[in-house]
């Protein structure tokens, strides 16, 4: 467990690389459930505590990947927003310009099974443009709320790093290094958090123009549903 202590207790050594650095932590969880599994001087009540902070670690780690997963994902949206708004107008442009025209060569039959498939899309629709409407009102919100869980994270990852800060660097027992490592994982996990959070507030803005273009697109359907409506 000596690279455990060297990760946290020499900042020059850290590991700059956020996945690599979880990929470390990861394997070194995975070390300490093996020698967990050979600690046979471990009373039942110190392995069953043992055992715990080392679930509890990796359960950080799993969250800390689901947080840099979604990072990934707010600036992979927010980099594509300007086109996606460009390619949504274009669609909404070439919508207004069409007029709609039914097929006059269509039997009766045919003309009603249309009218209840229209029908059917455009109660789908409504319910759509109700949701992206919703989606719409919570990220308007949405930013006030983040920083206040910012707020909270930095808190949080201050009083683990204080924490960290009085572990003994040379300590080798598995309990006392399962201890430093739980705190290392959860220290992971608030900074894939605040990461998380700090891009996702940046890129309210980007978002925000896709769902306001997506609500246009609906709306600009929803109409020329209803002149199909009105004509069959």
């Amino acid at each position: 467990m000596f690279v455990l202590v060297l990760i946290f207790v020499v900042p020059a050594l850290l590991i700059s690389d956020a996945n690599a650095q979880q990929t470390e932590l990861e394997n070194q969880v995975q070390v300490a459930l093996e020698r967990l599994e050979k600690a046979t001087y471990l009373d039942e009540v110190s392995r069953k505590q043992t055992l715990s902070q080392l679930e509890n670690a990796q359960s950080m780690l799993v969250d800390a990947k689901e947080q840099r997963r979604l990072a990934k994902n707010y600036e992979e949206t927010a980099a594509s927003a300007s086109q996606k708004t460009i390619d949504i107008q274009e669609k909404i442009e070439a919508l207004n310009a069409t007029k709609p025209d039914p097929d006059i060569t269509q039997s009766l039959e045919e003309l009603e099974n249309q009218l209840l498939l229209v029908v059917a899309e455009q109660n789908a629709r409504l319910s759509s443009l109700a949701n992206k409407q919703s989606e719409q009102t919570a990220l308007s919100f949405r930013a006030n709320k983040i920083a206040e869980q910012l707020n909270a994270a930095k808190t949080d990852k201050i009083a683990i790093n204080n924490a960290l800060a009085d572990l003994d660097a040379n300590a080798s027992d598995l309990v006392d290094n399962t201890e430093s490592l739980e705190k290392l994982t959860g220290a992971e996990k608030l900074t894939a958090t605040i990461e998380s959070l700090e891009r996702e507030i940046a890129t309210i803005p980007a978002r925000q123009s896709i769902v306001d273009a997506d609500i246009r697109l609906k709306q600009a359907q929803s109409r020329f549903a209803e002149k199909q409506i009105n004509i069959l």
